[in-house]
């Protein structure tokens, strides 16, 4: 009968890796083969086993097997690419793989490189993707794409791990060369397995969240209320708006509107995204956001404005950016930790602009 078991990332920690097998044995759990992600072992009988890893970048030489062979080793599988696993009867008295120190760390030097080589592409990936949100950040306030905070959260788990188990593979040979004694314990290659665990976790729940996101934000799912009931809504929260019937009263009486209001959310304390129109044609939007922190105002409103938006010199906002062609007007505004976006299309933007300097401004 066989059972699985998940390949744990501290493969590269030999100790490790060998007291876990060893205690499998002796819980009649034979090691039988490594797949790309799963162990898999054959129940059996307990015993008493010594196993040993031999890291070789790629096949191991056929007369190297035949020599360990001969020597009592007998040749178990290969795990990700590199480890070698190799058991023996405990009973046995037959020599180790290795009695030479500097030379098993010579032997252990890719895996090190390896492994550091893995942290810094890592690194440098998180700091790419935290450069690319800083400059899209906007995308982390909007309810849809929550997913994103999964992924980023993932990779900074993962990274931060790789490099944690970097450093350990760095210490490891770092004591081989200096002849000090092995550790034997499993606990850190079974936390590797509960990391990997959570790590596809982290995916398959990022990716769930994104296609919830997709389903629930596809525009046939909007429903559009009068806009007096959104109105109302805003009201609720004490919150500060105009509405298109402000800016076209003759126009814009039978208008509908659609729109959540957020609270609580990772990086707003309150958010609401507003979109009207009316039958003659005129339409507004309005985005407003509360930021927690007001480092990231500023960011935020560079983020969401129309890149062909310009700064405007005003006195009534920390940073303003407007744009205009024909009947449509843009503007982006920060004001302490408050950012506000607009577009509204019509034939009153002088007045549109009127009510967005005397409803969010100073």
């Amino acid at each position: 009968m066989l059972t699985k078991r998940i390949i744990s990332n501290e493969i590269y920690d030999p100790c490790g890796a060998e007291t876990y097998f060893e205690e499998m044995e002796r819980k009649g759990l034979r090691l039988k083969y490594a797949g790309w992600r799963l162990l898999t072992f054959e129940k059996g009988e307990p015993r008493e086993m010594r196993y040993r890893i031999e890291y070789w970048k790629d096949e191991l030489p056929e007369d190297l097997v035949t020599l360990y062979a001969d020597c009592g080793w007998e040749y178990v599988t290969m795990v990700k690419c590199s480890a070698h696993v190799f058991r023996a009867p405990a009973s046995i008295d037959i020599p180790e793989l290795h009695t030479d120190g500097e030379i098993e760390a010579q032997h252990y030097q890719c895996i090190r490189r390896t492994t550091i080589g893995i942290a810094l592409m890592n690194v440098l990936a998180l700091a790419l993707i935290f450069g690319v949100i800083w400059w899209g950040i906007g995308i982390l306030f909007m309810p849809k794409y929550r997913w994103v905070w999964a992924e980023v959260m993932m990779l900074v788990l993962l990274t931060g791990y790789s490099v944690f188990q970097s450093f350990r593979a760095w210490q490891y040979w770092k004591n081989l060369r200096r002849g000090r004694t092995k550790r034997r314990s499993s606990t850190m290659y079974r936390v590797g397995g509960w990391m990997e665990c959570a790590a596809w976790l982290i995916v398959i729940g990022a990716q769930v969240i994104n296609l919830a996101g997709i389903v629930r934000y596809k525009p046939e799912n909007q429903v559009w209320v009068p806009t007096t009931q959104m109105a109302a809504q805003l009201d609720a929260y004490d919150l500060p708006y105009f509405t298109l019937q402000d800016i076209e009263p003759d126009g814009a009486t039978d208008g509908q509107s659609t729109g959540d209001i957020y609270t609580h959310e990772p990086l707003s304390r309150v958010l609401y995204l507003w979109e009207s129109d009316a039958p003659d044609g005129a339409r507004l939007e309005l985005s407003y956001y509360d930021v927690r922190l007001p480092v990231t105002a500023p960011a935020l409103a560079k983020s969401i404005r129309v890149d062909e938006s310009k700064p405007v010199q005003t006195d009534a906002f920390d940073a303003l950016y407007r744009y205009q062609r024909t009947e449509t007007l843009f503007l982006t505004a920060h004001q302490g930790r408050v950012v506000v976006d607009m577009t509204y299309w019509g034939e009153h933007p002088d007045k549109a602009e009127a009510l967005f300097y005397e409803t969010f401004g100073r």
